[in-house]
């Protein structure tokens, strides 16, 4: 499978890099697409884009408002080319294959302003595979999914990465990022009480920095890892925020936090105050 991805144009995210290895990869309003539009234009599954064993294709998928590529409406699944745009309601993607660009020289890494990154993890997972089989496991992941994009769309987040049961999503603020881990974790619960055979428990952790971005649009740096350490200890239903957020939220009213201290994260160096966020508390300014 040759490498390529497509970037987005248009909109909030603009920049934003979505790989296509995991192809084939859905576009659409639903949460369950692999790259969520939330526009009402756009259908559910609007459009899909996979690698037929020698090239990447475009199709839509029976649309009210179609998709075009290259101002050209697509009609049948159609062979893309490095440059192609392909637009749909709200957004414009560019496609990009590295194979067609290779007799380039390397584009430099981009540097990021400041943003907010979220990790999350669910807890107990591997247990309850052992415990109830891979086809609950399956409905345990898609479940948890659907509920993480609907509060990452819900928050203007950006999902860079998804593996397994793990979610990397970044921010532009700092108090939405808060918000929307509040609103997993809220949601989470809900589901839980709701159908104690399929337990929704993650633990979230959250930091803010200026990463490097590199070509593939994931995001490297210190203030990523410590979000990611953040993340891997907190346990089922906890959140926990450096002191970064802390100080940008410490005015917003959306919850109470406690300090933890002894806590100690693998490989880094300069440990920051870390906080418990008590999100059973109600946002007094949402």
């Amino acid at each position: 499978m040759g490498s390529a991805t497509l970037t987005e144009t248009t909109g909030d995210r603009k920049g934003m890099l979505h790989p296509l290895e995991d192809a084939p990869v859905v576009i659409g309003r639903s949460p369950e697409a692999d790259i969520v539009i939330p526009n009402a234009l756009m259908s559910r599954k609007h459009a899909r884009v996979w690698w037929d064993g020698e090239r990447y294709l475009v199709e839509d998928l029976g649309t009210r408002n179609g998709t075009l590529v290259n101002r050209e409406a697509v009609t049948a699944p159609r062979p893309l080319k490095d440059g192609d745009e392909i637009a749909l309601p709200g957004i414009v993607l560019v496609f990009r294959s590295t194979e067609e660009t290779m007799m380039f020289a390397a584009k430099p890494v981009v540097k990021a302003t400041t943003l907010t990154f979220l990790f999350a993890d669910l807890r107990g997972y591997s247990a309850f595979v052992e415990r109830k089989g891979d086809s609950a496991a399956a409905e345990l992941i898609h479940d948890y999914r659907i509920l993480m994009r609907t509060e990452i769309s819900k928050y203007e987040g950006a999902e860079i990465k998804t593996e397994g049961d793990s979610f990397f999503v970044t921010f532009e603020s700092a108090q939405q990022s808060m918000r929307c881990a509040i609103g997993m974790q809220r949601e989470a619960a809900r589901l839980t009480a709701a159908r104690p055979d399929r337990p929704i428990e993650m633990g979230i952790g959250l930091n803010a920095g200026e990463p490097v971005r590199r070509e593939d649009g994931d995001f490297v740096g210190s203030a990523v890892n410590i979000a990611a350490r953040l993340a891997q200890n907190a346990a089922a239903a906890e959140i926990f925020v450096s002191e970064i957020i802390r100080v940008l939220v410490r005015t917003s009213g959306i919850a109470p936090m406690e300090e933890r201290t002894g806590i100690t994260l693998k490989n880094i160096e300069e440990i920051p105050r870390i906080y418990a966020v008590d999100w059973t508390e109600r946002d007094t300014q949402a």
